[in-house]
Order: structure tokens, then C-alpha cells, then sequence
């Protein structure tokens, strides 16, 4: 079975996600609890879910700034169709410098709207990052505390010492999505562009070469998916260094959501807690409750 891959909605199925981000008190993520063995590997989770949670936040707050800017650009805009003609300018000689002021006023609002966007897609791009930084920061981490080896930094070395120490991460729920969370990361920090590498995931299919600010990127599903890996790769080593078998009595799909049966996605209350705000229309930010 083909795991299933993020997709990015359509304008119309983004605004019907309206519902109010929320976090509830307790755990960050609250729900699909990993249960690492020992020490070492219980800290670890407790500081990378912890850092999740504060990440998001991070998200959170950048895109109510963009929000309460948007209503601000929104009102003055407004302003602008509604003001009576100063009457200074009613005659003549006056009309050409109120229709010149009334244009430089609309240019601000263009601007400002401009620049409201960018910064809703930049945070989204910071998302991305962030999330990869914290990936592979765990990554080491947790190899250090199963092996002693530390100092590693390359995805394919990554894979071989864990493969060497009985750990395949690429079993693991959350792997296809935290491993397109890198390459999408790479592209962004190094030309800016749909890579080939990115084009091959079905996201991005069709659109090699194609800008990224131009695209309407959703870090949700990366969120959830480097949740479930960082998670489940503790859990496993934590167990294996106690001389157990972590349990895993449910399936995941490459993004580390829970499937049934028939691989079809069931929701859990990390999916309704653990969500991004995510532009609307290309642009407007809302929550979403969902992977």
C-alpha cells in the first residue's frame, strides 16, 4: 500500500477549517503517548515534545500578528471607500492632488497587504526548518544515548548507524513525512526552488523547478509526522536498551497517522490538538484540526 502524502487543500476546503487552535492542559501533544523505557530516552521525549508544543506556539503567534494586521489593513482600506472629499480639493486645481493622495494611500495598503502575506509564508517556511532542526537534532541525541556515537549530521549516516544498532528508521511511524520534511527544508534554504528530489514526492509532482514562494506550503502534516518518528525512535531504544518490545498495537501510514484495516485514516485527539495555523486562500490564516 502506498502511504498516503500531504496535499495541499483547495481555497475553498481550507475556509471550512475554521475551529480555534487549542492545546489542552497537560501534555503538548496529549494523545498517541510513546512510552520510552528508562532514563535517558524518557527525558529525551519529554524535552522534544515539549519543544514541539513551543514550536507551534512560535507558529501561533507569528500568524495572529498576520491576522490582527490583516483586519487593521482591512479597516483602513475601508476608510479609504468610505471618507467624504475633504473639501479642500473640491475645486479644479485641487482634484490632481486628491486623486494623487488617494493613489499613494492605496499604494500603502498594497504594500502592507504584500508584506502581511510574506510574513505568513515565511513563517511557514521557518516552520519547516525548525521542524527539520529539531529532527535531526534528536536524531543525534538519541543515537548518542543508544550507542555513545554522537556528532552525526548526515541523513544517510543517520540511517546506517541506526540500521547497524537493529533500529530501521525507516520502519518506523512518521518516517516518509519527516524525510520530506528534510528535502523540503534543503529547497528551501538552498535555491529556493522545487528540486527533483522534491518533485518525486506526490506534493510537489508536476512542479520542478517551480518557486516555492509560490506555493502555498502546509506544515501540519510535518509537524505530526516528526512527532510520531522522534517518538516512536525513543520508545524502540528505550525499550531494546531495557530488553523489551516497545508496543505497537496500531498501524500507522508514512506520516505516522493511524490507519485501520482497510488503510483508511483514523482521527485521534492529536490530530484535533496538535495543529498549525495554515494560510487560507494562499494567504489568510485559520487553524486546522487535522493531519
Amino acid at each position: 500500500m502506498t502511504d498516503p502524502q500531504p496535499t495541499f487543500r483547495s481555497p475553498a476546503e481550507q475556509d471550512a477549517l475554521v475551529a480555534p487552535f487549542e492545546i489542552p492542559m497537560g501534555h503538548p501533544l496529549s494523545c498517541d503517548h510513546y512510552t520510552p523505557q528508562g532514563d535517558v530516552m524518557g527525558r529525551l521525549y519529554v524535552l522534544a515534545q515539549f519543544e514541539l508544543m513551543n514550536l507551534a506556539a512560535f507558529h501561533r503567534a507569528a500568524f495572529e500578528t498576520v491576522r490582527r494586521q490583516d483586519k487593521a489593513i482591512a479597516e483602513y482600506a475601508q476608510t479609504l471607500k468610505s471618507e467624504p472629499t475633504n473639501p479642500l480639493f473640491n475645486d479644479e486645481d485641487s482634484e490632481g492632488w486628491a486623486e494623487l493622495m488617494e493613489s499613494r494611500s492605496r499604494t500603502a495598503v498594497l504594500e502592507a497587504d504584500n508584506q502581511n502575506a510574506a510574513v505568513a509564508a515565511y513563517a511557514n517556511e521557518l516552520c519547516v526548518i525548525g521542524l527539520w532542526a529539531h529532527t535531526e537534532k534528536y536524531l543525534d541525541l538519541v543515537l548518542a544515548g543508544f550507542t555513545g556515537t554522537a556528532g552525526v549530521y548526515r541523513w544517510d549516516d543517520f540511517l546506517q548507524r541506526f540500521k547497524s544498532a537493529d533500529v530501521d528508521l525507516t520502519s518506523l511511524p512518521g518516517f516518509h513525512g519527516a524525510a520530506e520534511c528534510r528535502i523540503l527544508n534543503n529547497a528551501l534554504k538552498h535555491g529556493g526552488v522545487v528540486t527533483p528530489a522534491l518533485a518525486a514526492m506526490p506534493t510537489f509532482a508536476g512542479q520542478e523547478a517551480k518557486q516555492l514562494r509560490d506555493i502555498v506550503l502546509d506544515p501540519q502534516p510535518y509537524l505530526l509526522a516528526v512527532h510520531h518518528l522522534i517518538g516512536s525512535l525513543l520508545e524502540t531504544c528505550g525499550w531494546k536498551l531495557d530488553g523489551g518490545t516497545p508496543p505497537r498495537p496500531w498501524q500507522t501510514d508514512g506520516f505516522g497517522r493511524r490507519i485501520n484495516a482497510s488503510g483508511q485514516t483514523v482521527r485521534t485527539n492529536l490530530d484535533a490538538t496538535a495543529g498549525l495555523q495554515r494560510p487560507l486562500s494562499g494567504r489568510e490564516p485559520t487553524s486546522d484540526l487535522g493531519a
